[in-house]
């Protein structure tokens, strides 16, 4: 099982795949049970990092009337919950004594300890982990840090105030986390990031974003100058508005027109909104005639033509392909695409016979064509779609992309899910 792939952001305990998420403040205090005798309260967790994720390896129990703390191995635990924490094996004596040497304790030593940047900066405060309780394999995995106003908020019983104001979760997953040091502990050291130049890359742009706008703008700055171009793009893209106004201000024009090159039109007509418009001048004038014409039509609101959102970097491929070749060369067909999701089934005049979606073929026969997995009757805009048609589409649907087909079924380009809907509050009335 990939445990790190299992962590989305969410609070509280819910269910998620094959485990159970929960905040750590949420279970500190809750009362621990040997079988249905209650003996004591969560303390603690001690935690053994291991690559990709650490994971919990004992409970520390506290027990009333200053009795000795018990240690618990996680895999005595048959039960995790705000409620109640059971454990359904041995006895009090066999839980006596000591933490275990060098145990790094999760709440103790990490709650409320300041997240350093890569040149000693300090980014922020954790205000909480997220863990996820796996039960059939007894596993506590240790997935994320969360700062921020709403993880601060939470701790003081006001969340409330944070979903009123719509607050974001910030937090960086614990793969982006440098070791724990030796010497840390319950009032000394530091947690720090672990985006170093060899792995920066390998940082999913949302996070990276995160990580980004947090710093101070001659770290950002550098940190971002290691990003390859591709990388770079897909992060300016999630960063938030005045962030992007800075890095942007850092670059030479012609290194801000290959970055918006990998971005759709909306995409990029999203990203010179924001800039002055001597600036926005001198980056447009540079692209090729075709893209500053869309790019333009949407920046200056002239039209709601869908056709003007619409990508041509999508997968198309002939109907007798079959699943076992679009696995095998998935890498290279899906490489620069700005939809990879969806499979387009189309005949050499490039009319659409149907579409299929990347998780069919993943789970069909290798030798089964895409004609006989794919859905023939698509959903789909016509060139004098708007925005609003497609804002409706979508929400009606809930697909990621819908491609625009004229009146001989051929395809004009598919429009991509986050660049009308992220987009609704300016184009669509």
């Amino acid at each position: 099982m990939d445990v790190a792939a299992n962590f989305a952001n969410g609070r509280g305990a819910r269910q998620f795949g094959a485990g159970t998420k929960f905040l750590l403040s949420e279970l500190s205090e809750a009362p621990v049970y040997l079988r249905e005798r209650r003996i004591g309260k969560l303390r603690d967790f001690v935690t053994q990092e291991i690559s990709p994720l650490p994971h919990v390896t004992h409970v520390v129990v506290k027990r009333r009337f200053g009795a000795e703390d018990l240690v618990i191995p996680s895999d005595r635990v048959a039960r995790l919950g705000h409620d109640r924490i059971v454990v359904d094996g041995g006895s009090l004596a066999d839980y006596a004594g000591p933490s275990p040497k060098g145990a790094l304790f999760l709440r103790d030593y990490v709650l409320d300890k300041k997240v350093i940047d890569l040149e000693g900066r300090e980014v922020s405060v954790v205000f909480d982990v997220r863990l996820l309780w796996v039960q059939a394999t007894r596993k506590i995995w240790v997935s994320d840090v969360e700062f921020g106003r709403r993880a601060a908020l939470r701790r003081l019983g006001l969340e409330w105030l944070a979903n009123l104001f719509n607050m974001e979760d910030d937090s960086v997953s614990w793969s982006y986390i440098q070791p724990l040091p030796e010497s840390i502990g319950s009032f000394k050291g530091d947690i720090r990031l672990k985006a170093l130049k060899e792995q920066i890359n390998d940082i999913p742009a949302v996070d990276l974003a995160d990580i980004l706008e947090e710093l101070d703008e001659s770290q950002r700055t550098a940190l971002f100058s290691q990003l390859g171009t591709e990388e770079a793009s897909d992060t300016l893209e999630e960063i938030d508005p005045s962030v992007q106004r800075q890095l942007i201000s850092t670059l030479d024009d012609a290194t801000v027109v290959r970055l918006l090159d990998l971005m759709t039109p909306a995409q990029a007509a999203d990203v010179l909104a924001i800039l002055p418009f001597d600036d926005k001048r001198d980056i447009m004038a540079r692209f090729a005639a075709q893209r500053r014409e869309q790019v333009q039509a949407i920046l200056d609101k002239q039209e709601e033509s869908i056709l003007h959102y619409a990508t041509g970097r999508y997968i198309a491929l002939p109907p007798q392909t079959n699943a076992g070749e679009v696995i095998a060369r998935y890498a290279e067909i899906a490489k620069g695409k700005d939809v990879a999701m969806y499979i387009y089934v189309t005949d050499p005049a490039g009319q659409l016979s149907g579409v299929v979606d990347i998780k069919e073929i993943l789970m069909s026969d290798a030798s089964i064509s895409l004609s006989e997995i794919m859905t023939e009757s698509v959903v789909s805009l016509e060139p004098e779609s708007t925005l609003r048609d497609a804002y409706d589409l979508f929400t009606r649907y809930d697909f990621r992309a819908l491609p625009v087909l004229d009146e001989e079924r051929k395809v004009l380009g598919v429009i991509v899910y986050k660049d009308v809907m992220g987009l609704k509050h300016r184009f669509v009335a």
